[in-house]
């Protein structure tokens, strides 16, 4: 996320300090949603296993 930081502040040669690094932080979880009735995709690891050997080899 520290990088997400930098890259909006653009190619500058100031790095963030620490505390606007945590306050960005805040800010995301402080305006996270949690919706109970949100689907949510949970893979088993067979599953992701075997995708990500058929993405490999369909690079290759």
């Amino acid at each position: 996320m520290a990088n997400t930081v930098v890259e909006k502040l653009g190619n500058t040669a100031v790095q963030p300090s620490t505390e606007e690094i945590l306050a960005e932080w805040k800010k995301r979880v402080d305006a996270y949603q949690y919706d109970p009735n949100r689907p949510v995709r949970h893979y088993p690891l067979e599953h992701f296993a075997q995708a990500l050997k058929k993405a490999v080899r369909e690079k290759l």
